[in-house]
């Protein structure tokens, strides 16, 4: 992987804020951060050198939510959807490694494009899906986050279920904590990607101040308009990611 340097105050700034910006905001809205963070970010950095430095910080800022979500999580449901995703995390990895760099910015900008525009619909299915669609949608879920840590299209189907919003989000963190830990995992293996130490701190120090700053600002908004804002935020970038 391409080793991260730091080229000017310029960029360090640029990292520092897009960290604490993202944190505020999934702070506020519960979602949105990494895919922010890597949207603006490759645009500096090598897709591959960057990711891991979103992963920890994320991981840094939601494991927090693990313990408090263990008791509400849907375990019979999930752990098909957890174990698919765990399956498929290291080929999304693989892809990572040899794609190029342009062709995973913009994957990663179309995607959160796409999910951004159904979660704007508000689209939700009407009966609980099989477990045989829960373990597909885990496994391409997976490969997805393996290769741009963006987890929305498994947001988008653990939400959009007849399980209230607690059930969901116990659901959402469930999941999301367990795949990032095996990325974490295989990420020491492997090195973080050459990424110096005092990047990866710096970034989820911030991140982490982001983001608790925002759950106590939370108050202060309206979930609706803030959660739209965050998604026309997303399709925004995401425009900007395929386009430059």
């Amino acid at each position: 992987m391409t080793e991260i340097a730091i080229d000017s105050w310029v960029i360090a700034a640029v990292l520092i804020f897009t960290s604490l910006i993202a944190g505020v905001i999934r702070g506020i809205s519960g979602f949105g951060g990494p895919a922010i963070m890597l949207l603006v970010l490759t645009q500096f950095f090598d897709p591959a050198a960057i990711f891991f430095v979103v992963v920890i910080a994320d991981y840094c800022a939601n494991m927090q939510l693990v313990v408090g979500s263990f008791r509400q999580a849907r375990w019979r449901k999930m752990i098909p959807l957890i174990l698919s995703s765990l399956i498929a995390i290291p080929l999304g990895l693989h892809f990572l490694e040899i794609l190029d760099p342009v062709t995973i910015k913009r994957t990663i900008a179309t995607i959160v494009g796409i999910c951004a525009v159904v979660m704007l619909t508000g689209w939700r299915y009407r009966s609980e899906p099989p477990q045989w669609i829960a373990i597909i949608v885990g496994f391409l879920g997976g490969a997805i986050v393996g290769l741009t840590y963006i987890a929305l299209p498994v947001m988008i189907f653990l939400f959009g279920g007849s399980a209230s919003a607690v059930v969901a989000r116990a659901n959402a963190i469930a999941w999301g904590g367990a795949a990032s830990s095996l990325i974490v995992l295989l990420g020491i293996i492997g090195g973080l990607g050459a990424v110096p130490i005092s990047f990866a701190v710096v970034t989820a120090v911030t991140y982490m101040l982001g983001a608790w700053g925002g759950a106590r600002l939370f108050r202060y908004f309206s979930e609706r308009t803030f959660r739209r804002f965050v998604l026309y935020l997303l399709i925004f970038l995401s425009i900007l990611g395929i386009l430059l």
